[in-house]
């Protein structure tokens, strides 16, 4: 069974989760809800595996964690039944699933890997040697891009002064910030980013920081209280114009299409983190064909990385999408009333 999954989360292909669990405690988190839905249930019982519990010290505090050896199955409590395989055994407490630090391997075509959606790996609470461990294995596999998101730059900011942060083009760490107050982790070394979500206050000169990210995420709350903290299509309209004048990326996730409109959203991503993905692509089958994969909801193309079951193929296409003109050709068939192309076959999810 891989850990490697396809992700509705726009700005990236795949997540990987070796480590879960958190305890920032934040009232919005989707991490958290996804624990409470697939977390053990009243009724279900663990099988007995090698699950060890351990206590983290740092600065003066410690933390219960566990690492667990394998995948742990729920049964009954009357009979014993076989019920499901727990993804979150232990809930929302920090753990360690050794068993998918190799799954990596599994996952051949390159891809955006989101590295820890259901944790935060930088987290205080996190060990050091867990953090080394996913670092190792995204160093072994170097064809995908590996993305870290935390609300704990401070820690970020000391493995890089210690020079514990990979460098490379596909190696990108990003600052979840809500508001223009909350601290970003800035480097000249290291690919950086700035997720702006949910966007609950303007950001002024945010692309225009001293050493300013090379890339921005921004989207709305979503869930309970998301019309409430709506965000201001001129707070939008700003981070856009000020990221055109300095020249960085802007990413609008989907959601903002009810404040600022779905034609007028932004999706761009690094040309550095593109041309990672370009280059090493070429020494895999799927790409050796030129066949590229795009999914169009009517509006907008999305490039899909090869480990997609779904999807429409497009041999002739992998010149225009050096060109940069994939979406204006699907449109101009469309408007003529021909079909985008043939139905893509099931296939293997990682050939």
């Amino acid at each position: 069974m891989s850990g490697i999954h396809r992700t509705k989360i726009e700005w990236a292909d795949s997540t990987w989760n070796p480590i879960t669990g958190c305890l920032h405690g934040c009232p919005h988190c989707y991490a958290a809800v996804m624990v409470k839905r697939f977390g053990p249930q009243h009724g279900e019982w663990p099988e007995e595996v090698n699950t060890c519990e351990l206590t983290y010290r740092t600065d003066g505090a410690e933390y219960t964690c566990y690492e667990i050896e394998e995948p742990v199955k729920m049964y009954d409590a009357a009979g014993g039944n076989y019920i499901r395989t727990c993804p979150y055994p232990k809930g929302f407490i920090p753990t360690l699933h050794k068993y998918k630090l190799s799954h990596l391997a599994d996952a051949k075509t390159p891809r955006r890997i989101f590295v820890g959606s259901m944790c935060d790996i930088f987290g205080e609470w996190v060990p050091m040697d867990w953090i080394e461990k996913v670092f190792g294995q995204c160093r072994a596999y170097t064809q995908h891009v590996y993305m870290f998101l935390t609300q704990n730059p401070e820690r970020m900011l000391k493995f890089a002064q210690n020079d514990y942060l990979p460098k490379g083009d596909n190696f990108w760490y990003g600052s979840t910030i809500t508001t223009a107050d909350k601290q970003l982790f800035f480097s000249g070394d290291h690919n950086t980013f700035a997720s702006v979500e949910p966007m609950l206050g303007e950001f002024v000169d945010l692309p225009k920081q001293w050493i300013p990210p090379d890339w921005i995420i921004v989207g709305p709350l979503n869930g309970p209280g998301a019309k409430a903290h709506r965000p201001k299509s001129e707070w939008i309209e700003k981070l856009g114009s000020e990221c055109k004048e300095v020249g960085i990326p802007l990413f609008m996730k989907k959601e903002l299409a009810t404040v600022y409109g779905a034609g007028n959203l932004l999706k761009e991503y690094p040309e550095k983190m593109l041309k990672h993905i370009e280059v090493h692509a070429a020494n895999y089958p799927a790409y050796r064909g030129k066949l590229l994969y795009v999914e169009f909801d009517g509006q907008h193309v999305k490039l899909s990385d090869l480990s997609t079951t779904t999807g429409i193929p497009y041999p002739a296409l992998y010149e225009r999408y050096k060109k940069g003109d994939v979406e204006a050709y699907i449109k101009k068939r469309l408007a003529t009333g021909a079909s985008p192309g043939k139905k893509y076959r099931e296939r293997k999810s990682d050939e």
